[in-house]
């Protein structure tokens, strides 16, 4: 029988650092930090331009009913989402189009909070929302191929968490400026949070495992 070499960091299961303990433990506490700020800042942003649209679009001069119907309309452009995130993850890697597809929704999201004629707001809201749901599929891939098989589960739940907490406050946050500033300041805020996610992603993420393929 060959000998058997025990790896010199080896540790029994018992004494491995599992779930959310791990998370935040010296091998992955960059990569959770990261993932904290971008999940909480995408879907906050994403959330609470999609929440008070409608209102802004009202506070342009347009009905409800047309402002609602038009919002609507704009939601398909999350349909080219798919072959957004397919094209250029197999062109710049998984990191590169999480940060990527970011950038490309912050430009989005500021002139589509900024625009007041209906074309570019069509226009823009169509890219925005295309841009948006590409960065929610690759934020998915991506982050999920940064943690091991042992702490997966434990460190996902934490990203929905925070993911989750962006969802609600940001939106409260969006009312708040709508009420003390100009409608246009809640175009600028999306945008600077979908920039925010960009530039820590490019600054703290690594590339990933490549654990589901494209």
């Amino acid at each position: 029988m060959p000998e058997v070499v025990i790896p010199a960091d080896y540790q029994p299961v018992e004494k491995q650092q599992v779930g959310l303990t791990a998370s935040f433990g010296k091998e992955y506490l960059v990569t959770t930090i990261m993932v904290t700020i971008c999940f909480a800042a995408i879907v906050g942003a994403n959330v609470g331009l999609t929440t008070w649209f409608s209102t802004l679009m009202v506070a342009k001069g347009f009905t409800i009913q047309k402002s609602i119907g038009f919002v609507t309309l704009m939601f398909a452009g999350g349909f080219l989402g798919f072959p957004v995130v397919r094209f250029l993850a197999k062109r710049i890697g998984h990191k590169w189009t999480t940060a990527l597809v970011a950038v490309l929704a912050t430009i989005a999201a500021f002139f589509y909070g900024n625009s007041d004629t209906l074309p570019f707001i069509l226009l823009f809201g169509v890219l925005y929302n295309c841009f948006a749901y590409s960065s929610a599929m690759i934020n998915n891939i991506y982050v999920t191929e940064l943690y091991s098989n042992r702490v997966r589960g434990t460190a996902m739940g934490w990203v929905y968490i925070c993911a989750r907490s962006g969802a609600i406050l940001v939106p409260l946050m969006f009312g708040f400026i709508m009420q003390n500033y100009e409608v246009s300041a809640v175009g600028y805020s999306a945008a600077a949070l979908y920039l925010l996610a960009a530039v820590v992603v490019d600054v703290l993420g690594k590339e990933g495992t490549k654990v589901f393929t494209h």
